[in-house]
């Protein structure tokens, strides 16, 4: 999305101008950042989840290892 929001500026033979955020309506330019914001805490979220999970699975996997090596697994 970036890359489309700043084509214009690099192209702008091929492309229209670049207005749509700057004149928006104030109660559009709120729902737009609020959007963004939520956008990038929803990744963040995502990110942490996705930390929490592999964690996850490093401690299983050495439980695992250490069940092996105690002969508890065969």
């Amino acid at each position: 999305m970036p890359l489309v929001y700043f084509a214009v500026n690099f192209w702008k033979t091929q492309h229209p101008t670049n207005s749509a955020v700057p004149t928006l309506q104030s109660g559009m330019r709120t729902a737009f950042w609020l959007s963004v914001l939520a956008m990038h805490l929803f990744y963040v979220a995502l990110l942490v989840a996705r930390r929490s999970v592999r964690e996850g699975e490093r401690r299983l996997q050495g439980v695992h290892d250490l069940a092996l090596d105690s002969g508890v697994l065969e």
